[in-house]
């Protein structure tokens, strides 16, 4: 099925996306290719091959680490980025009188 003009206008609309008029054509075959290639997918031989849950390897599982709060301690790295500090903290010019 070929993508007009009409399924660009309603994709975009959809998509929250805004295609100049003059694109619109352009847009349609590059569409309409991208359906042409996807339907090529569907020759692919995938017998045997078992659905993934997951892109992960089953035998190696995910290694979790314990969550712990901390300060970071990188105050000094931190405020060698300061133009201005004092007592540790960033100084920044008042904006509000």
């Amino acid at each position: 099925m070929p993508v007009d003009i009409a399924t660009v206008k309603q994709v975009a609309y959809l998509a929250r996306l805004k295609v100049p008029d003059s694109d619109l054509e352009k847009v349609a075959e590059e569409l309409d290719s991208l359906c042409e290639w996807a339907e090529h997918l569907k020759q692919v031989n995938t017998d045997g091959v078992e659905p993934l849950t997951s892109v992960l390897d089953k035998d190696m599982p995910l290694i979790y680490r314990q969550d712990e709060v901390s300060d970071g301690n990188k105050q000094e790295e931190l405020m060698k980025c300061a133009k201005v500090s004092a007592d540790g903290f960033y100084v920044v010019p008042r904006m509000v009188e």
